[in-house]
């Protein structure tokens, strides 16, 4: 067997894994609104733009844009507040560049994999959002400008000045690996909130 097949069958894995690691994504996502008592709103790629839709896009799109989960907001909400739970798959290309300034040095390396921290020392989170007022997208804008690379601190309070404060707090994936473990991060999450006098988000169905 020559080494393109071997890549072949290398991407025909990865395919699959992806798409195991996705619906597990997804039964999270559900359970964490049944937990909450909140409704699923939909969601958004924050790494590029949405996948194209059919007989869209150009060949000057990212690559990136075909991968929206890379990086991806799902939406909550009910009568009291709103949750934004999003998924950081991999912090390779934040954690490279934290000191870097420079928007078109920037652009270069989510062009270039290569250039991203290793797999084995990167990591795959949860970061929780939620706060006074309305969701607002220049809200979550900020939280993004932090450039959430993985030594970032896991938990954060935003003062949005006129428009409230975020509160956020950062998980590792491994921390959601089955009921009770996802119950368990999610009463952190909570305890995070009311030590910071945010009282409007609690477990409702456990």
């Amino acid at each position: 067997m020559n080494n393109i097949e071997n890549v072949l069958i290398d991407v025909r894995k990865a395919y699959r894994l992806l798409s195991v690691f996705n619906n597990r994504i997804f039964d999270l996502m559900k359970f964490i609104e049944s937990a909450f008592e909140m409704k699923f709103g939909g969601g958004r790629s924050l790494f590029t733009q949405d996948t194209p839709n059919s007989w869209k896009g150009n060949f000057e799109c990212w690559i990136w844009d075909y991968f929206n989960l890379y990086f991806y907001e799902f939406y909550f909400e009910n009568n009291s507040t709103w949750l934004s739970v999003i998924l950081q798959s991999d912090t390779g290309f934040w954690d490279i560049i934290e000191n870097i300034q420079d928007e078109d040095e920037i652009n270069k390396k989510i062009e270039n994999v290569e250039l991203f921290n290793s797999p084995e020392n990167s990591s795959t989170r949860l970061i929780f959002v939620t706060g006074n007022g309305k969701w607002l997208e220049e809200k979550i804008q900020l939280l993004y400008d932090k450039k959430l690379n993985k030594n970032i601190e896991k938990e954060m309070i935003i003062d949005t000045k006129n428009k409230g404060k975020i509160y956020c707090k950062i998980f590792d994936i491994d921390k959601f690996v089955d009921e009770e473990s996802t119950i368990q991060s999610l009463n952190h999450f909570i305890s995070f909130l009311q030590s910071n006098g945010f009282d409007k988000l609690k477990i409702v169905k456990k």
